[in-house]
């Protein structure tokens, strides 16, 4: 809502700004993303089902272009982190150490492939899965992931042929197909125990890593926060 939207902003102490926008005006930007809405597993998934998400709950692809569209300077790279990712150190420093690293995708797995038994394997859209064959579908933990320009401008053309998918595939997928492209993974040394899709860490677990003083524990990314 535009009241939480506020709220972030305020909290934010003037650091930053708050894109504001709703699933009808994400599927206005990207109309494919009604036939990815309307396949077995998406329309079936009870959180849909029930109206707890929208569709940006698992397209945070089109999420980022909609925002990245609408600024008046375009960076040449962005970093996307889930709100329940948690750093153990500065990310100012974090952000800085990849400063030299050209890649057009960073994220945790780079050859990761899920297979048909995936609960989304056919959350995409036709003309995504007549232009990737099985073999070059991948898929990646997406709870920080940095895209370069050029991958966002791709990812944003593509859409407007009619090629989408879940968001853990849709990335990885097109990136590691392009010939332009450069793909990398995140290295492991910066990824915390957990750093997963159904990873938990408490308030007092957090507690624990951050004023710790095992070395091991700091300088590392951790999903998922939930408190």
């Amino acid at each position: 809502s535009r009241g939480r939207a506020r709220r972030a902003a305020a909290a934010l102490g003037g650091l930053g700004r708050v894109h504001v926008y709703d699933e009808r005006a994400l599927v206005a930007a990207y109309p494919c993303l009604a036939a990815a809405a309307a396949t077995a597993h998406v329309a079936g998934a009870r959180e849909f089902r029930t109206g707890a998400v929208s569709l940006a709950w698992g397209f945070h692809c089109e999420c980022l272009n909609l925002w990245y569209r609408s600024l008046a300077r375009k960076f040449d790279f962005v970093w996307k982190l889930e709100d329940d990712v948690g750093y153990s150190g500065d990310l100012r420093e974090f952000v800085g150490r990849f400063d030299a690293e050209p890649a057009d995708l960073l994220t945790a797995d780079a050859g990761h492939r899920p297979g048909s038994r995936w609960w989304w394997a056919d959350a995409a859209t036709p003309a995504y899965l007549a232009a990737y064959a099985p073999r070059d579908r991948l898929a990646s933990r997406e709870h920080a992931q940095r895209f370069s320009r050029r991958l966002l401008d791709r990812l944003h053309d593509l859409h407007g042929r009619g090629v989408t998918a879940w968001s853990e595939a849709l990335a990885v997928t097109v990136c590691a197909a392009a010939p332009d492209l450069v793909l990398e993974r995140l290295p492991p040394s910066v990824l915390g125990d957990p750093y997963a899709h159904d990873g938990r860490v408490s308030e007092r677990a957090w507690r624990d890593v951050v004023d710790g003083r095992s070395a091991r524990r700091k300088r590392k990314l951790y999903h998922a926060l939930k408190f």
